[in-house]
């Protein structure tokens, strides 16, 4: 059951990734299809990049330390937007809950 619980965690986390990037990319001081082009493109590349390097039917096979780099990033990027978006204490407990969740994930050995 937590092993469940953990895991919906998870991917309750990735969604709040591509919301963050979204809504980050068209609320961008920027003209209208500049956002377009950004809030789109940014989470769909993300996505993209999860999906073919961290998901568990990944076929880009990183060692280890190559897949926890960009799983660091993308949480990084979806971080930084909820800063720049004056979401502080959100990315902050975002950033704790996925630390926290992706440390379960490693000390209990189950696949993200």
């Amino acid at each position: 059951m937590f092993r469940v619980l953990n895991l919906t965690l998870r991917f309750l986390l990735e969604i709040v990734i591509m919301i963050a990037l979204c809504y980050w990319g068209f609320h961008l001081d920027a003209p209208l299809w500049l956002k377009l082009i950004v809030g789109l493109g940014v989470p769909v590349s993300a996505a993209y990049a999860w999906g073919k390097i961290i998901s568990p039917k990944a076929t880009v096979k990183l060692p280890f330390y190559g897949v926890l780099a960009v799983e660091t990033i993308i949480f990084g990027l979806a971080i930084a937007a909820l800063f720049d978006l004056g979401h502080a204490t959100f990315a902050i407990v975002f950033g704790i809950v996925a630390i926290i969740n992706r440390t379960i994930i490693l000390t209990r050995k189950m696949q993200p």
